[in-house]
């Protein structure tokens, strides 16, 4: 009977293996999306390797992953990656190669497709089978089952911010299209000048189980990373150190699930970049440059409020030489002792003083229109004004005459205040 029990056991792990492979290496948001979605961070060029545990028990599962990512061109990349997993009677391993191409939808924007294609293979010894029997004609050859598959992935990525990942690890196996396994995540990346924070969900169907979860991580400077997430399977936490182009990364599972026995799970990642991160490192340099273009602004701002400030300042000189202004020629229309005021030849362009350097101001305004409507009222009256523009006081006078003595000026003064022009004063150039 126990005989008959572990034959079953085996057939049953042989048969669910040569379906697919352990799910290994599938810890969402850390570094290691690329392995199941090769279309994922196209600018990362790098070789990695890792090892994970699941347990840790003599029947625990060992895995370990082996890969190269190099670009071609700007925009493709070719990858060779090899997977392994171990269990008590079995050894599943896969050798795949991936091409991806991205093409850039505009500036904001990029896709990326992946296709691959690779060897599968299941195997185990007869040797290691003690407790059944050796002469068994169907157990006493080694068993190797290959098979040929499939893989393809798709990657959106908007202003290197928000990222959906679709990938079909086995999309053709043992000759059939297969779409019930499935991995899909999609994230979004706050960034900050120090610290990166991505904020992930996941929804992956994997040996028609469906798995689900989140996560965050938060990565400071490139060089020091820390993810914390979960699934309806298991919690899990990590952290990565880089230095320079190589990286480390270790991650912690606990499964709360009793189908996977609650046991934990430790993995560990060696990378090394092959290239610097252009695409990062871009947008990091644009930042830095937004922020150069803001502080330029912003001094260009605190010019213009002192510019605006210095001119604040000259109008308020100018209300006062104003003011000062209109309280003399208050004081001359109301005083017949004080009725003239003396400029300098030079202060008057618009009008020869060959007839006389005494002006009969009737008004003196800051723009010629102002005076206009006083000249078109006095026109019915017989008295035709001129206006000119004193360079001194950067005023325009309204004047009726101009007289060569000073008395016949002063009579006429007096006259035009008999009949209501009362301001009328004496302008002089001399």
């Amino acid at each position: 009977m126990k005989k008959l029990l572990l034959l079953l056991s085996f057939f049953t792990l042989l048969f669910s293996s040569t379906f697919g492979q352990h799910r290994s290496f599938l810890f969402n948001n850390t570094e290691e999306e690329y392995i199941y979605t090769p279309s994922n961070d196209i600018d990362n060029e790098l070789a990695y390797l890792g090892h994970q545990t699941d347990g840790s028990q003599s029947s625990s599962i060992q895995s370990i992953i082996a890969g190269v990512r190099m670009k071609a061109k700007e925009n493709i990349m070719f990858g060779v990656q090899f997977l392994q997993s171990s269990e008590t009677l079995l050894d599943n391993n896969t050798l795949a190669i991936n091409f991806t191409q991205r093409f850039n939808l505009n500036k904001l924007s990029d896709l990326s497709f992946n296709i691959g294609t690779g060897l599968f293979n299941t195997n185990y010894t007869a040797g290691d089978l003690v407790y059944l029997n050796p002469d068994d004609p169907v157990l006493s050859d080694n068993m190797d089952l290959y098979s040929f598959h499939i893989n393809t992935s798709a990657s959106y990525v908007f202003r290197n911010r928000f990222t959906i990942n679709i990938g079909l690890p086995y999309l053709l196996k043992r000759g059939n299209f297969n779409t019930d396994e499935f991995v899909f995540n999609m994230g979004y990346k706050i960034m900050t000048k120090e610290i990166d924070y991505t904020i992930q969900g996941n929804v992956d169907r994997w040996s028609k189980e469906l798995i689900y979860g989140a996560s965050v991580r938060g990565k400071w400077n490139d060089i020091l990373g820390i993810t914390l997430g979960g699934d309806n399977f298991r919690v899990y936490g990590g952290t990565e150190i880089n230095v320079k182009n190589l990286g480390i990364e270790y991650v912690y599972a606990q499964n709360h699930s009793k189908q996977l026995n609650s046991h934990p799970t430790h993995q560990f990642v060696l990378s090394y970049r092959l290239k610097t991160k252009k695409k990062d490192n871009s947008v990091k340099l644009s930042m830095k440059k937004q922020e150069q273009k803001q502080t330029l602004i912003l001094r260009k701002l605190q010019e213009q409020n002192e510019q605006l400030q210095h001119a604040t300042d000259i109008i308020s000189e100018q209300e006062q030489v104003i003011m000062d202004l209109t309280q003399r020629i208050d004081e001359i229309s109301n005083h017949e002792d004080v009725y003239e005021t003396r400029f300098s030849i030079s202060a008057q362009e618009d009008v020869s003083t060959e007839d006389g350097i005494y002006f009969l101001i009737i008004a003196a305004a800051n723009t010629e229109k102002e005076l206009d409507s006083i000249k078109a009222a006095l026109k019915p009256m017989g008295i035709n004004g001129k206006i000119i523009f004193n360079n001194e006081t950067n005023y325009y006078y309204l004047f009726i005459d101009q007289f060569k003595e000073r008395e016949d000026a002063v009579k006429k003064m007096k006259e035009l205040r008999e009949i209501g022009l009362d301001k009328t004063w004496i302008h002089v150039y001399n």
